[in-house]
């Protein structure tokens, strides 16, 4: 399969006459994220024309799965909506759209991917819950050996940071029941609850407040 440009630019793999690898130009909301409630829009805008009598699968990934419903609105795109309740969990959900046929009559092999955050909760601003460096490398080596999560508070809030590994054991909680407003800046050295150097891999780490709301993201280490 082919990895999407970082323009977000569509590419051709030809694998027979009949199926070809191919990405779709590019996703778009009609909201800024963190996306907060209501109806959120979602196109898929193509390079070329599409067969409009067949349906695309595009689905969001978060705590759950959703399907979102839509069709083709001209040749070149598809329009759908999904609702975000007052009720979602926050956190980075991702839109996955799959399949889909070109007016020429070939199938299209690939899926195209956008990631966006839900804030119901009105805690987090825009891009500023992120770890830096990412990845890391705790080695010792005075390189990387430490990262740093970064987030910033609307209004003081009480988080607690759980990271885990990628089958959900739980590694270290960074911090716990802590009081933050504005500008928070939290150091991870790496090291696990033991205080060993966890093995180099993905991370999952889960911020969340003694209320409802959760956010949730990655990191990588590497030696």
């Amino acid at each position: 399969m082919i990895t999407p440009l970082s323009n977000g630019t569509g590419s051709y793999l030809p694998i027979n006459p009949f199926v070809q690898y191919y990405l779709p130009y590019s996703i778009s909301l009609d909201k800024n994220d963190p996306i907060r409630t209501g109806e959120l829009k979602i196109n898929i805008n193509f390079i070329d024309d599409m067969d409009t009598s067949t349906n695309m699968i595009v689905k969001i990934i978060g705590d759950n799965s959703n399907i979102i419903t839509g069709n083709f609105i001209n040749s070149k795109t598809w329009s759908g909506s999904y609702i975000v309740n007052n009720n979602e969990s926050g956190g980075y959900k991702t839109i996955i759209a799959t399949g889909g046929k070109l007016l020429t009559g070939t199938l299209l092999n690939g899926e195209y991917k956008k990631t966006f955050m839900v804030d119901t909760k009105n805690i987090l601003i825009k891009d500023t819950i992120y770890f830096l460096p990412d990845p890391f490398s705790p080695n010792g080596d005075g390189i990387n050996d430490e990262t740093f999560i970064k987030f910033k508070a609307n209004k003081p809030v009480i988080a607690t940071l759980i990271i885990r590994d990628i089958i959900g054991k739980r590694i270290k909680t960074l911090f716990q029941n802590q009081e933050f407003f504005g500008d928070v800046t939290f150091k991870w050295d790496g090291k696990d609850k033991d205080g060993n150097n966890v093995k180099a891999g993905i991370y999952i780490f889960t911020l969340f407040d003694n209320k409802s709301y959760k956010a949730t993201g990655s990191i990588s280490v590497r030696y």
